[in-house]
């Protein structure tokens, strides 16, 4: 059996299979081997033999997580911290020991049939076309720097690398302008960093709430479209959709505020965030 394990909401709450698998992997796991749907219907039984997928990238590309034996279908019960469920049951399995050297290497490049996201026909299954083998656990890509002018980065990815050492030292050294791009709709929004831990500072604070709640200019809070994003969609909206990328990076002294400060105005009118984005000011 394959499950090309797919993302899904209530209401304004999200839940990302790529998230859970980079932040939580234990909620990761309970929920790709959760027993039943919505309906009560049994998904799995004792001794099936399950490949789990998660979708890594589009179109369409899906990660080898999970080679397991089901050994009991109802084998503990466990709850969503931002779903007010029930408990809800997962089930107990072991690995399949001759599979283990593909899991989180194997790509393969699928596209899902209608609503179907499981498959038990073996034909299926065996018909699924190899995308690559990754050189290194996805887990464990990118976790070198690559370079400023390299990064676009969704948020899951960038959570995943932020407190690399490599990373820390690079963006915690620099003044900067940023773009973050909302990949559900096209809107932007630009920054400029030019606190104590340079860009490092300012991309940790989103990454944890989704905005900087402390940031002020003049009194005022200068980006209320963002803040006001997050409040009525919620942090989930922001690990599902959004990008991080850097414009320009300035040297940590009082030039490099001035500059980061002068060119986040001209980013602004050159992509035109304030009419067509989230930015207010």
């Amino acid at each position: 059996m394959a499950r090309f394990n797919t993302d899904w909401s209530v209401g304004e709450q999200r839940r990302s299979y790529l998230d859970m698998y980079t932040n939580d992997p234990t909620l990761f796991r309970n929920w790709a081997n959760s027993t039943y749907s919505a309906q009560h219907r049994t998904r799995e039984s004792e001794q099936d033999l399950v490949l789990q997928f998660i979708k890594i990238q589009q179109p369409d590309l899906w990660l080898l997580t999970q080679a397991v034996n089901i050994q009991k279908k109802e084998g503990h019960t466990f709850r969503d911290p931002i779903f007010d469920y029930d408990d809800i049951w997962s089930a107990n399995y072991t690995d399949i020991p001759e599979l283990q050297k593909y899991v989180n290497l194997l790509v393969v490049k699928w596209k899902n049939f209608s609503r179907v996201w499981r498959y038990v026909d073996p034909n299926k299954v065996k018909s699924i076309p190899i995308y690559q083998i990754l050189p290194k656990p996805y887990h464990l890509l990118d976790l070198e720097f690559p370079g400023f002018n390299k990064i676009k980065m969704r948020y899951p990815d960038l959570k995943r690398v932020i407190n690399q050492p490599e990373w820390k030292q690079a963006l915690s050294g620099v003044y900067g302008v940023y773009l973050i791009t909302d990949l559900s709709n096209g809107q932007l929004y630009v920054g400029s960093a030019y606190g104590e831990d340079g860009i490092y500072g300012r991309w940790c604070t989103y990454l944890t709430s989704g905005y900087d709640k402390y940031e002020n200019e003049s009194g005022d809070y200068p980006n209320k479209r963002l803040r006001d994003l997050v409040r009525k969609r919620g942090i989930q909206y922001v690990k599902q959709n959004f990008q991080y990328s850097l414009l320009e990076i300035f040297p940590k002294n009082e030039m490099g505020k001035s500059n980061a400060l002068t060119r986040e105005n001209y980013w602004k009118e050159m992509v035109d965030s304030r009419y067509h984005g989230y930015n207010a000011n």
